[in-house]
């Protein structure tokens, strides 16, 4: 027997629809996510998978330590799989570890599948060489470089030139 109103639509008849399984703990998930990890053997599949472990480690549980020693093995196995990378990145800005940031980026730059990756990469190391690290001179040899290998990338030149002002070089910047 159906029961129609101006507004709604309801049924007096009980819904047939299956109830939702059970939402897995998050131990229970890397557990299930460590035997797949085990039973595999592409490389790239396992980095997937390790990825995961790192995440749910990281979000789920808490545990960042334990999230970048799963992320550094899933860059590991496919260094070509840009996720954990990017988390590792993350972590340690958060973490303002400026030395493991610049290895970051510098893996970041390595494995960049177009120039303009690995552009963004090397400004991003620029920035930090000159804002964190107080190696201005650095940092305007790797904006040179980026600006050059982004096919002269707006962006880049603007950090560029706001490089160039900063060192007091007036005339490189107007150029």
């Amino acid at each position: 027997m159906r029961v129609a109103s101006s507004r709604y639509m309801t049924t007096s008849e009980p819904r047939t629809s299956a109830p939702l399984p059970p939402v897995e703990s998050p131990e229970a998930r890397v557990e299930t996510l460590r035997a797949e990890l085990e039973a595999g053997a592409d490389r790239a599949r396992q980095a997937v998978i390790q990825y995961e472990i790192g995440y749910v480690t990281e979000r789920a549980l808490g545990n960042e330590p334990q999230a970048v020693r799963e992320y550094l093995a899933a860059y590991n196995l496919d260094p070509t799989f840009r996720p954990p990378l990017l988390a590792l990145v993350s972590i340690f800005e958060r973490r303002r570890s400026f030395k493991n940031l610049v290895r970051l980026y510098d893996a970041e730059a390595r494995g960049a599948t177009s120039a303009r990756e690995a552009a963004s990469a090397l400004a991003d190391r620029a920035i930090l060489m000159a804002d964190q690290l107080g190696e201005p001179g650095e940092a305007r040899g790797l904006l040179e470089a980026a600006f050059q290998q982004a096919g002269e990338a707006d962006d880049i030149a603007l950090l560029l030139e706001h490089q160039l002002l900063a060192e007091g070089d007036r005339a490189a910047a107007i150029e």
